[in-house]
């Protein structure tokens, strides 16, 4: 067994062995799976409670689940602090910055739900028969991801755009020596950027398994975009306070905010 596969070396291999005598190669091979046989499970990385030859397929399907989640995460957290920098920068450009409330209900509620929910997602079922690729940082995926981060740089650029050229925009006074938490400018991309950091987790999940099959996901989703619409459109006095909000009083561009959201979202999913 071991000279066969040093006969196909340069492939990947995979033992499949159910004794004793089948330590050494399954211990050679790339991939060893022990079938019902704690001495021969002593030597290979995995082993199966069922002595059937069908649990290969179960365990790629299942190993290509767990990387493509691994990449998702990465990608929605790669995504989750560029576009937050890039925010702030905006910001920071006209001496505003977005309140400590706004970063908590970022980092804690949002970020870190959807981090733990996209762990949940499920295998397809079927195995592609092109191999996946071992590097995160190839041609396509990196350009998916400028890609995507583009669009919602552009979306944000607009959004103040648009704001600024209101006849009801109110510019708040700012300090040289002091960035100012409550604006217009602030609230907007707030507002925007919570809609945008959801995206990720959508976008770069249908190539594998999309999110309506995740049902905890999904439930969270809509969680967050009750409490996000609820924060655009109907955000009471102390909510305001808290968030150092600098709302709109015209509901019709409050709509529009969320108009834009979504489409923001319909040419990220278009693009990727």
């Amino acid at each position: 067994k071991q000279w066969y596969q040093r006969r196909v070396r340069g492939s990947l291999t995979c033992m499949v062995g159910d004794g004793y005598n089948d330590n050494d190669a399954l211990k050679a091979a790339d991939v060893g799976l022990s079938l019902l046989n704690q001495e021969s499970g002593l030597a290979a990385p995995f082993y199966s409670k069922r002595k059937d030859i069908r649990t290969v397929p179960l365990l790629l399907n299942e190993g290509r689940t767990i990387m493509t989640q691994i990449l998702t995460i990465f990608m929605f957290t790669a995504c989750y602090s560029i576009l937050g920098m890039f925010a702030e920068l905006v910001l920071y450009s006209m001496f505003y910055e977005m309140s400590e409330a706004e970063w908590v209900y970022i980092d804690l509620f949002l970020v870190m739900s959807i981090d733990l929910m996209l762990g949940y997602s499920e295998s397809r079922g079927t195995i592609a028969t092109s191999r996946p690729t071992r590097s995160f940082f190839n041609r396509v995926r990196l350009l998916s991801m400028l890609a995507f981060l583009f669009v919602c740089a552009a979306v944000q650029l607009l959004v103040l755009f648009y704001l600024h050229d209101q006849e009801w925009y109110v510019a708040v006074p700012t300090s040289v020596a002091e960035l100012t938490a409550g604006s217009m400018e602030a609230t907007y991309i707030f507002l925007l950027l919570i809609y945008q950091l959801t995206y990720p987790a959508i976008v770069y999940t249908l190539d594998h398994e999309p999110i309506y099959r995740n049902t905890l996901m999904m439930c969270l989703m809509v969680v967050l975009y009750v409490i996000n619409a609820y924060l655009v459109l109907l955000s009471a006095d102390i909510i305001n306070e808290i968030f150092e909000f600098f709302p709109s009083q015209s509901i019709l561009f409050r709509l529009q905010i969320l108009a834009i959201a979504a489409g923001n979202l319909a040419i990220n999913v278009l693009v990727q």
